[in-house]
Parts: structure tokens; C-alpha cells; sequence
């Protein structure tokens, strides 16, 4: 789903071009744009897209299609993993020490909730469990249940404004 959301954007955008009455972009045979989306994804930008609602027969192919489509048969996002570092410019906004802590420490957490998970999964299918099929489907839906009834009402479920306005007046909001 993300990718299409990124390209959906990337359609309006084209759409706020051709009401602006921007130019059509001129691109080599290869359909290459240098514009910051097109250097992070490696999809069709709105430059593309641009062109190609103007050109009469259209410019992105069916096979064109393919190799941005082939880029995520393997390995979905991780097609971005292996790409390497591509340099996007953008306005640099450094941080705090505190920000980018919160950050790693949310990400070890995660972590811990995904290595958690795949010690449930192991204990459930190790074939010496003595667990029938049907019990390890239920023990898997009780767990996920545990995790969905903790997690979602104490956080997820309250609004990041009503969270950053309620733990400033040092209420608990996934008390309430």
C-alpha cells in the first residue's frame, strides 16, 4: 500500500503542474528525472506522469510498468535496502540529542515486540509442543488479542495531540 500512496501523491502533483500551467518536462530516452522523489524511489515522478498525460500515446509502457513494478517482486521495500545511499537534498533540521534518543529507544522497543513474536512463534510450532493445530491457531489469536487489547488503547489509539496536551498536564491518557 505505501507505494501506491507515494505515486497517488506524485498524480496530484502532477495534476497541480498541469493547473499551474507548468511546462512539460523534457527527458531522455530513458525517462529519467533528477527531482527529489524520482532519486529516493526510483519511481515515475510527476514530471513523468506530466509527460505522459500530454504525450498523445503516452510515454510510460506497459513494459516500462514492469521494471518499476520488478523492483518490488522479491523483496517488497527492501528493494530500497540494497539500492544504497542515494544523497537527497533537503532542508537539515538536526535534531535533538533527547529527539533522536526517543527515537532509537522506540526502535529497540519494536524490536523487542518483534523478537518477543517470533520467540512465541517458534515455542507454539516446535513440533515436541504437543500442540494441535487448532490450539496453536488459538494461542497465536489470544496472544495477538493480549498485544492489540495493550498496546492500541495505552497508545496508538490517542491522538499524538491528545497524548503531547495530557502528559504536559501530567495526566495518564491510556488510563482514561
Amino acid at each position: 500500500m505505501p507505494v501506491q500512496k507515494l505515486l497517488a501523491r506524485e498524480l496530484e502533483g502532477m495534476e497541480y503542474r498541469i493547473s499551474k500551467r507548468k511546462p512539460m518536462p523534457v527527458f531522455e530516452d530513458y525517462l529519467v528525472w533528477w527531482c527529489k522523489f524520482a532519486r529516493k524511489y526510483s519511481l515515475p515522478c510527476r514530471h513523468v506522469f506530466h509527460l505522459d498525460s500530454e504525450v498523445p500515446s503516452g510515454v510510460i509502457t506497459a513494459e516500462k510498468w514492469r521494471e518499476f513494478i520488478s523492483m518490488f517482486d522479491e523483496c517488497g521495500f527492501e528493494v530500497y535496502e540494497s539500492m544504497g545511499r542515494v544523497e537527497v537534498e533537503e532542508r537539515l533540521v538536526r535534531p535533538s540529542e533527547r529527539r533522536v534518543q526517543t527515537v532509537l529507544e522506540m526502535r529497540e522497543l519494536i524490536e523487542e515486540m518483534n523478537q518477543h513474536m517470533y520467540d512465541m512463534l517458534e515455542v507454539v510450532d516446535e513440533e515436541n509442543s504437543g500442540l494441535k493445530d487448532d490450539e496453536r491457531q488459538e494461542l497465536l489469536r489470544t496472544y495477538m488479542g493480549l498485544v492489540r487489547t495493550s498496546i492500541r488503547p495505552a497508545v496508538i489509539s490517542v491522538p499524538p495531540v491528545d497524548m503531547v496536551g495530557e502528559l504536559r498536564l501530567e495526566m495518564r491518557p491510556w488510563e482514561l
